[in-house]
């Protein structure tokens, strides 16, 4: 059975409503609508005390407009009241918390606009990442498939971190507080490819073929901390 993009469940903790990081912003829009002029015992009366609610956004970040869209929906439409918006995405705080500063994360799935994932360490991505879609380590950043949204290796500030991927238009490419975006001309002659992202002499991020990359071993052999 296909998962509803916005489930309605009663926990130990109270209501909560579940709202699919796979499904689109349209679609989790009016799969609400449907949710809650079909709820039972329905009562939009200010007289009436609310329900409190628990709007749980999986690994998305909803943008502030998008939220408050959610929050006045559920007022105007039913007896619930929203408490809080919860999210799964990683804080810098439960990043620096991650037990081994060297472990690599490894994650099959795609990230799609909106979606956020981090880790403290190394990240190893078995799939795309779409536009809009954003990845942040503080280590390197390996993905094995096209990467056409965002991501931020070194975040903390690591100089010698690498992103590892095949690079498409309109991929943005970040190491420590260096900046490189993929354009289109560009796009066309290393798409195909799996290329290797680092910042030169200047601090200029370079992208060369990964197999004609000189250096792979240094690439776990990097003291923290930078240059």
């Amino acid at each position: 059975m296909e998962k509803k993009a916005v489930q309605l469940k009663g926990t130990k903790d109270g209501i909560v409503i579940q709202l699919s990081d796979e499904s689109g912003y349209n679609t989790l829009f009016k799969e609400l609508n449907d949710l809650l002029e079909k709820r039972p015992n329905k009562q939009i009366n200010e007289t009436v005390k609310r329900t409190p609610v628990t709007v749980e956004t999986g690994y998305r970040i909803l943008s502030k407009e998008f939220q408050e869209k959610i929050i006045r929906v559920i007022h105007d439409k039913s007896d619930l009241i929203v408490s809080k918006i919860r999210t799964n995405v990683m804080t810098n705080n439960a990043a620096e918390k991650w037990k081994h500063e060297d472990e690599v994360l490894p994650l099959s799935r795609l990230i799609r606009s909106g979606q956020l994932v981090e880790s403290g360490a190394h990240m190893l991505i078995v799939g795309e990442i779409n536009p809009g879609g954003h990845v942040e380590v503080v280590e390197h950043a390996f993905v094995m498939g096209q990467v056409k949204g965002t991501i931020h290796a070194g975040k903390n500030g690591n100089m010698k971190a690498v992103i590892i991927g095949c690079f498409q238009y309109p991929a943005q490419l970040r190491i420590a507080s260096s900046v490189r975006t993929i354009d289109k001309e560009e796009a066309l002659t290393i798409a195909t490819r799996l290329s290797i992202a680092y910042l030169d002499k200047e601090n200029n991020i370079t992208i060369e073929a990964l197999d004609q990359y000189a250096d792979t071993k240094s690439i776990f052999a990097a003291e923290k901390g930078g240059r």
